[in-house]
């Protein structure tokens, strides 16, 4: 798989959204739906399906299949920015909603094929683990004890988080049905400390982890993206413990969407297909192979923006920059600036999920042997015009690969000889979620410093402030209707209990 490095000056005015999106990027728009539209087609399909025949909300769903291909990609690949600045596509994902409005279906929807996997390897580990104790009894010595090699992970210490990882330098994920779970594991030992952990691992610092009568850990590369949901009610755990002057939470995405009710369940089935889709699309993204030197280090791939893309996304950090300057705002300054790391998380990982979606390479359905000998020869290919050093020891190093039959190697070196690069479409739509989690990102700012008023867009806003402290529907609706308010949307607007408190049937009182 090979992202698409053809580009042409006018891929600069492809999407015709850039303008806006950079000029608005505190929104007060009355629409701030999740942007699907940011998605390649086949998965845009499959986030349609999700929300019509299982009701997942496009937010929650969206999200979930972000980190869900952040995790599929982990370690493999990374973006160049510059020399001395390179980012892989982890993610902290929130999924924040009321109880009972599907934030842990769409999660498990979108993680099932590398839940999958896991039970592949857990097969595989016994297997391997009878082995072992087998040739124990016959008095053998076998090389080393199995492990379990898995990939999504719920409840560990970061001891057990390093271990695991440890025998799994792809990358880890954590599935959280609650998220609060996870930020209550900071406090089974050492918060500050736990805190420090996340911290680091979230800007791929090395960590080590000193273990009581066993030998320390020492990760080099560590790729652990987050994932889980969080009550609306209970947002302002997120502050706590310094989390919110630390800027912890600034690295939080949330998924947040607006209205969100209880839905009825569908009377039609999902189409078989969109499952089989979501599991080719996955499976794209875990088969790419990650690399390593002969003592076993990590190599990344690594993607660089074409100069267009690049050019735009230079245009966004701009405009980001000033919008930071402006604000008097120490916290919202802080996550702004947080969006800047996101924003080329999110090229890498829309650029990926595009290549994903694509046919399958010709020499992917070819028998072991006879891919060795077409990614042999199409790196060969790839090698020759090239006479410089760099080139000939790539091609010293294909050789060895192919003397040794390693064709994973040899795979590695041909991917990473075809130089991917990020389009201009993939920042474009990076951009698009980027200002989605803007807007999401303000609302839980807002209501964790108590004013969720100030999170709203102007024409809600100004409809709130009308409002008597106690109301009744009709007193509502006429309200809305002499601001031109949408009636559907006001009655939807009543259900949310961050803004209101039902005192009786058609009877409410505002919270702010």
């Amino acid at each position: 798989m090979t992202a698409n490095n053809s580009s042409t000056p006018n891929e600069k005015n492809k999407d015709s959204s850039f303008q806006e999106a950079i000029s608005n990027h505190i929104r007060d728009e009355f629409d701030n739906d999740f942007p699907i539209s940011s998605f390649p087609d086949p998965v845009q399909e499959i986030i349609r399906a999700c929300n019509e025949f299982l009701k997942f909300p496009t937010d929650f769903i969206g999200a979930s299949i972000l980190f869900a291909a952040s995790l599929a990609i982990g370690n493999t690949h990374r973006v160049k920015i510059n020399n001395a600045w390179y980012e892989k596509p982890l993610l902290y994902v929130a999924l924040v909603g009321r109880p009972g409005t599907m934030k842990t279906p769409p999660l498990r929807f979108a993680i099932d094929p590398i839940l999958t996997k896991d039970k592949q390897q857990y097969e595989k580990f016994k297997q391997e683990k009878r082995q072992f104790k087998r040739e124990l009894k016959q008095g053998l010595e076998p090389e080393t004890e199995p492990k379990f090699n898995k990939t999504v992970v719920s409840d560990f210490t970061p001891e057990a988080l390093a271990d695991i990882h440890f025998y799994n330098q792809r990358g880890l994920g954590v599935y959280s049905d609650e998220l609060n779970q996870w930020l209550k594991n900071f406090n089974r030992y050492n918060s500050g400390s736990a805190q420090e952990f996340w911290l680091s691992v979230y800007s791929g610092t090395q960590i080590s982890i000193d273990r009581k009568n066993q030998d320390p850990v020492l990760i080099t590369e560590p790729f652990v993206s987050v994932c889980g949901g969080i009550q609306t009610a209970i947002l302002h755990e997120l502050a706590k413990d310094n989390r919110a002057q630390n800027g912890f939470i600034d690295r939080l995405l949330f998924a947040f969407p607006e209205y969100l009710s209880k839905e009825i369940w569908s009377e039609s089935e999902m189409p078989t297909k969109i499952n089989k889709q979501w599991n080719i699309i996955i499976n794209n993204l875990l088969d790419m192979p990650l690399s390593t030197d002969n003592e076993c280090n990590i190599k990344s791939k690594t993607i660089e923006f074409n100069p267009f893309a690049f050019d735009e996304l230079r245009k966004w950090q701009i405009k980001n920059s000033e919008v930071i300057n402006e604000t008097s705002s120490d916290q919202l300054a802080g996550i702004y600036s947080k969006l800047e790391i996101y924003v080329i998380r999110l090229s890498l990982v829309i650029e990926l999920l595009n290549e994903a979606t694509k046919s399958t390479p010709e020499y992917k359905t070819l028998p072991d042997i006879e891919k060795m000998k077409w990614l042999y020869r199409a790196a060969v290919k790839l090698c020759h015009p090239d006479k410089n050093n760099s080139r000939l020891e790539i091609a010293k190093e294909l050789n060895n690969a192919k003397d040794a039959g390693d064709l994973n190697r040899i795979e590695a070196i041909y991917l990473e000889l075809v130089k991917p690069q990020i389009s201009v479409d993939s920042v474009n739509k990076a951009i698009r979620l980027i200002e989605y989690f803007r807007y999401t990102a303000k609302r839980v700012n807002s209501i964790l410093i108590n004013a969720p008023v100030q999170g709203l867009d102007q024409r809600r806003k100004e409809l709130y402030l009308k409002l008597p402290e106690t109301f009744s529907t009709d007193q509502a609706l006429r309200i809305a209707y002499n601001s031109d308010f949408p009636e559907r949307t006001l009655k939807r607007w009543l259900t949310d209990n961050t803004y209101f408190e039902k005192l009786v049937h058609g009877k409410y009182r505002k919270l702010y």
